[in-house]
């Protein structure tokens, strides 16, 4: 109740906080299960060491499978992944692109944008492009052209010369 009490009177309720307090649930858990199983050793011995080394050596192939499987695959956050690859593509490295001030704040679009061409994304300076949710209205397009690039949720403008 340590990890997980002061979780739940914080006013920041998010589901990641609670992930540092699962050791202590499966510790609590097993101080639960472990008089059951002293008592009843004997009747669990029907699994051989053949059968749980089968088992465990099973586990391990299956996981190496589906972490292959799996490999490259984003498994949220999908549209957005697509939209920023597809805008690193046309906005060189290293570089700094202009956003509305309500996207500033979503964090994992500044991560996906640094992890993929280390392009960072201010709402303050004015910058040869400008990416722009499509609900933004507090940004001024008229400097900037709009660049055809077929995005899910944003508009790429590149500043006019």
């Amino acid at each position: 109740m340590s990890a997980s009490l002061p979780i739940v009177i914080s006013l920041k309720q998010r589901g990641f906080y609670l992930t540092t307090s699962f050791p202590f649930f499966a510790i609590g858990f097993a101080f639960l299960v472990i008089p059951f199983l002293q008592k009843n050793i004997e009747k669990i011995k029907f699994l051989s060491n053949k059968i749980l080394k089968f088992l465990v050596i099973g586990l391990f192939f299956v996981s190496i499978f589906a972490n292959i499987y799996f490999w490259g695959k984003p498994q949220r956050n999908i549209d957005k992944i697509y939209d920023v690859k597809k805008v690193c593509e046309i906005v060189p490295e290293n570089s700094t692109i202009s956003i509305c001030q309500k996207t500033y704040y979503d964090w994992s679009l500044h991560g996906y944008f640094a992890r993929f061409s280390n392009i960072s994304i201010s709402d303050l300076s004015e910058n040869k492009f400008l990416l722009l949710d499509k609900n933004c209205t507090d940004k001024d397009t008229l400097d900037y052209k709009k660049i055809d690039l077929e995005l899910n949720n944003y508009f790429l403008f590149e500043k006019k010369y």
